[in-house]
């Protein structure tokens, strides 16, 4: 059963007094998540594609992080519904001797009855109470805990690849659709060293018949990798030319977010002089990376955020060269 959003309200609320599970796992989507959404996928445009991989890319974090929650969630309610099927089997047998035939109507009648509870306010309480419960008792348990903190890690690199992915999906999407912009990568030293002097070119001229008109973006994106936030940076200045974007992209908590996925996937999120050195972390060298839930669940909306603006200045952009 999918929980309620009067479920998901009293977790809200419960949660913020249980100081173990609050920092250790995610309850779903945070709320109004996918709203700024809504309005912009109405956009008649192929460049709607990349928004709705970014928002799905999105969506897959958040699952993966609600996992623990969810299984918790999942085993108080078969909990529950095991005692209503076991007392309507016990009925059935009262009413007759004759066991054939028992199970069907006895599943039926407890599952209407299961959904009659869960219109019940208190009863939604007492189930977020009981969720909460069964995740406060195995946070103790070492195992469960170092897995609820290798999630939070994974969330971390889904999240920042979603933003990635929507970068070089919509860098792809402009050089194909125009591109006459490619001249504009050749003003960055990183972008020209990564174009020029290479054999590609020749190459893709003669697999494409001598016609590149909309095929540019699928010649630099499969060329070049915008992978850190530096190249990020680089090709939206060349791309988009837009001052707030620029900024957006120096927002220090998205730089963070990117060294953390960084340390994540490369060091196994074990925290060494580099990173210390990047980030100024109060972290101890040799320690293993620990996010909170609370960060991670921020993480989110900022790049979200950042995510949506970038894709809103890509539109104008797509338009105005149109």
């Amino acid at each position: 059963m999918i929980e309620s959003e009067e479920f998901l309200r009293h977790v809200e609320e419960l949660k913020e007094k249980r100081y173990a599970s609050r920092d250790r796992f995610i309850f779903g989507e945070p709320p109004l998540f996918f709203e700024p959404f809504e309005q912009r996928s109405l956009i008649s445009s192929p460049i709607a594609q990349t928004l709705l991989s970014f928002k799905s890319n999105l969506n897959s974090a958040i699952q993966v992080g609600s996992i623990p929650y969810r299984l918790a969630h999942a085993s108080i309610l078969d909990q529950r519904f095991a005692q209503l099927h076991s007392a309507e089997r016990i009925r059935a047998l009262k009413v007759s001797e004759d066991k054939s035939g028992t199970e069907s109507p006895a599943h039926e009648t407890a599952r209407l009855r299961m959904s009659e509870e869960l219109k019940d306010g208190s009863v939604i309480m007492w189930h977020a109470c009981r969720t909460l419960d069964l995740l406060d008792k195995h946070i103790n348990e070492p195992e469960f805990d170092s897995s609820a903190s290798e999630l939070l890690n994974q969330v971390i690199v889904m999240t920042w690849g979603a933003f990635e992915t929507l970068v070089n999906d919509s860098i792809r999407f402009m050089l194909n659709e125009h591109p006459s912009i490619v001249s504009c990568f050749v003003t960055s030293r990183t972008n020209k060293d990564a174009l020029i002097g290479r054999n590609f070119m020749l190459d893709a001229l003669q697999e494409n018949n001598f016609d590149l008109s909309k095929m540019m973006g699928d010649i630099v994106c499969n060329a070049m990798k915008f992978d850190s936030i530096g190249k990020i940076r680089d090709a939206v200045r060349s791309l988009l030319n837009n001052d707030e974007i620029e900024t957006s992209l120096k927002n220090t908590e998205l730089w963070l977010v990117s060294q953390r996925r960084h340390l994540i996937v490369h060091k196994r999120a074990v925290i060494d002089s580099s990173y210390i050195a990047n980030t100024m972390d109060n972290g101890q060298i040799g320690e293993k990376l620990s996010l909170k839930a609370s960060y991670v669940e921020e993480s989110l909306v900022l790049v979200r955020d950042i995510g949506l603006a970038f894709f809103d200045a890509c539109v104008l952009k797509h338009q105005e060269l149109k």
